[in-house]
């Protein structure tokens, strides 16, 4: 696999013409073409058009647990021993193609659990590989409270105090959108 950039960053907005219009004022970003995805939103790219750099999501009903950040993306290669590596780590993803273009999308945490998207371009994809987001969300929830469960049976004292002190905060382990 080859890290080829970074590709893209990710806004919650409440206010889609509010944001367009301020990343066009300060930083010259000009809305363009979007696949059609459930979401309303708009992606925004740079004077040369040469690929969409800003992408925002209408989140009229809540807030997700990240906040208004939502993801950041890369463009990468080597779909295939991405995938491969995910599977044996056991680690949740989504892979689904991007209607409309020749991208495969690979959703998955870092340790902070922060969601990062990889984007590969051009490469082969095995239909019998696509998990889509939200089907391996759900089973991600359900595997991170069974984790969340375990570790509680076995901390010490002094965790116990300070996962107590921070129950108020939402938890990033089932709170994530």
């Amino acid at each position: 696999m080859n890290t080829a950039r970074l590709d893209h960053a990710t806004i919650n907005t409440v206010d889609l013409a509010a944001s367009v219009s301020f990343y066009g004022h300060y930083l010259g970003l000009n809305p363009g073409w979007r696949p059609a995805f459930e979401m309303d939103g708009a992606w925004l790219y740079p004077e040369d058009n040469s690929y969409p750099i800003l992408h925002l999501i209408v989140r009229k009903d809540r807030t997700p647990a990240g906040g208004m950040f939502d993801h950041f993306a890369f463009r990468s290669r080597g779909l295939k021993a991405y995938l491969a590596k995910l599977k044996a780590a056991g680690e949740w993803h989504s892979a689904t193609p991007v209607l409309g273009t020749k991208l495969v999308q690979v959703h998955h945490y870092d340790p902070n659990r922060v969601l990062i998207e990889v984007n590969f371009e051009n490469e082969p994809f095995d239909p019998s590989d696509e998990r889509p987001y939200e089907d391996a969300r759900a089973k991600s929830t359900a595997s991170a409270c069974s984790a969340a469960g375990a570790l509680s049976r076995i901390q010490s004292p002094s965790t116990s105090r300070a996962n107590a002190e921070s129950t108020a905060r939402p938890s990033i382990l089932t709170d994530h959108p």
